[in-house]
């Protein structure tokens, strides 16, 4: 059975000091759910504090409308599979799979009936009899999953538990994680400071950063809209390229950037929603900024710096006249060359602004 997870005003501090401070927010049932954000930012402790595993230093943890942090962790029907892995060494597969049923009391046929289907869901029928030394690191993952499976939980959390595997295992590890979650009926809460996995898995993001909530979304949502400079640099690969704003005029009810080294941008965002006397940073997307022939009719020109090339597409890093660096998307069958002159072109639609105070606003349709 599938549960909702209610966050109130959730504080936790260490010595005073503040990790994460009046964090709030609604999880629904069956729904994959990541915590997102850099080290430091609290997300662990967030997913440990669900688990019973740390205490609150002030809020409430509901779950289907009980009361969950004034329970004992045992007591809360969630299963937790680590970055560690955490199996015992000297026990089987099989074994480290049915510790904990045996422990409460389950019958043997009910254990016997859970782990065959655990099993048979991870692909690890002929490991049973293995133990853990015996295993790759994506098997020792898949028996931590399987051994959360079998309690038959109400939720499942995560704890970075892809971070042990190489970049192959990591990537096939990342779908049969996201098909366990369509097979098993149960809220899945997962941690992560990996963008790619929180991109891929998520049915939406909490974006965490200095003890707050930036943003909660759904994963084109945070890439697309994000609320702050802060997430609009955190998520996506390469970073968002962030220009200063050196005049922002009003036409046809838009607003008209100027910014150094470019001609003029009309944006597809309303004058309405800004507050015009700030300063602004304009962002764009390296695949929102497109190369071309630098004589052609273009938006601004530079100097290329840097190309990466990553088969599917290129990355062309681009010195303005002013020394700023840009990072631009070109196709990876365009001949480019370092200290080519080139131009740049913005798409319009996809310009982001941000005023002093980081916040964000958008053009175009989501």
């Amino acid at each position: 059975m599938a549960s909702s997870i209610e966050i109130k005003n959730l504080t936790k501090a260490f010595d005073g000091s503040k990790v994460l401070d009046d964090i709030t927010f609604h999880i629904n049932e069956r729904e994959f759910i990541v915590f997102l954000g850099p080290s430091g930012c609290g997300k662990s402790t967030l997913l440990r504090m669900i688990a019973g595993l740390e205490n609150l230093s002030d809020g409430e943890i509901w779950m289907d409308g009980k009361r969950l942090d004034t329970l004992a962790p045992g007591s809360r029907n969630i299963s937790m599979v680590f970055q560690s892995y955490a199996l015992y060494p000297h026990m089987t597969v099989e074994e480290n799979m049915t510790f904990g049923l045996k422990n409460i009391g389950t019958e043997k046929a009910v254990i016997n009936k859970r782990v065959a289907e655990a099993s048979r869901i991870l692909e690890i029928e002929h490991l049973l009899k293995r133990k853990p030394a015996e295993l790759s690191g994506g098997q020792r993952q898949r028996v931590a999953i399987g051994r959360a499976i079998v309690r038959e939980p109400s939720a499942f959390l995560f704890d970075e538990p892809l971070s042990n595997l190489d970049a192959a295992l990591r990537s096939r590890t990342r779908i049969e994680l996201a098909q366990l979650h369509q097979r098993v009926n149960a809220t899945m809460i997962y941690v992560t400071h990996d963008q790619v996995e929180a991109m891929t898995l998520a049915d939406r993001i909490v974006v965490l950063n200095q003890t707050k909530i930036e943003q909660i979304g759904t994963p084109i949502e945070i890439y697309q809209r994000p609320a702050s400079k802060f997430v609009a640099g955190f998520v996506g690969s390469p970073a968002m390229n962030f220009l200063a704003v050196e005049r922002l005029d009003v036409q046809h009810q838009r607003a008209v950037l100027t910014v150094a080294n470019f001609e003029p941008l009309a944006t597809t965002i309303h004058a309405d929603s800004l507050p015009l006397n700030d300063q602004f940073e304009m962002g764009i997307r390296a695949e929102d900024l497109y190369v071309t022939e630098a004589d052609a009719r273009c938006h601004a020109t530079g100097i290329v710096n840097f190309i990466e090339r990553l088969g599917d597409r290129t990355l062309v890093y681009v010195e303005l006249a002013n020394g700023q660096m840009l990072i631009a998307e070109a196709s990876s069958k365009e001949h480019i060359e370092i200290n080519q002159a080139i131009g740049l072109n913005v798409d319009l639609e996809s310009i982001h602004l941000f005023d002093s105070k980081e916040k964000a606003y958008h053009g175009g349709a989501l």
